[in-house]
């Protein structure tokens, strides 16, 4: 598709329908999908970078607003400590190669800024008012009550566990 000028973009939807909910995870899908199918070539990492941020927003019709680092446009941005991570070993030569095939876990991320505030500071979640860490744990607990509140009135068969 994209060889014929297609604009490709990838996304995540919520929990119901995405197993982690990670673009880095669906950007690294994308490539392996590609060398499996016997074209080790066929779809390199920074274009399936590219597929994530500016085809997505391109997808959207919001090219002019989001999908890339640039002044003016809105961005929420993710860092992840590459050094001293032994998932990382040995990819200082290619950091968006490492990033999208060594697919990091939600939890390594060291820093997240979304719409201009620290949400993720040095790998603590902190609250949207710079104030302290939240306790993960009890946010955790409190999802988990939610949902069983929900699964509570939902039939064992519409959830499919037969």
């Amino acid at each position: 598709m994209l060889d014929e000028g297609v604009n490709v973009g990838l996304g995540v939807d919520g929990a119901a329908s995405s197993d982690a909910q990670s673009i880095l995870a669906e950007a690294r899908l994308a490539v392996l999908l590609q060398r499996a199918g016997g074209d080790p070539k066929g779809l390199g990492v920074r274009e399936s970078l590219r597929m994530a941020t500016r085809g997505g927003a391109a997808n959207l019709g919001r090219s002019d607003e989001i999908g890339q680092l640039a002044p003016g446009f809105a961005a929420d941005i993710v860092g992840f400590k590459l050094k001293g991570n032994l998932a990382f070993v040995g990819t200082d030569a290619d950091p968006v190669a490492a990033l999208l095939l060594c697919a990091p876990a939600a939890g390594s991320v060291a820093w997240s800024i979304i719409d201009g505030h620290v949400v993720v500071r040095e790998g603590a979640l902190v609250a949207a008012d710079g104030g302290g860490a939240f306790d993960l744990a009890a946010l955790v607990a409190q999802a988990e009550e939610h949902a069983r509140v929900l699964l509570a009135g939902v039939s064992e068969e519409a959830v499919g566990r037969r």
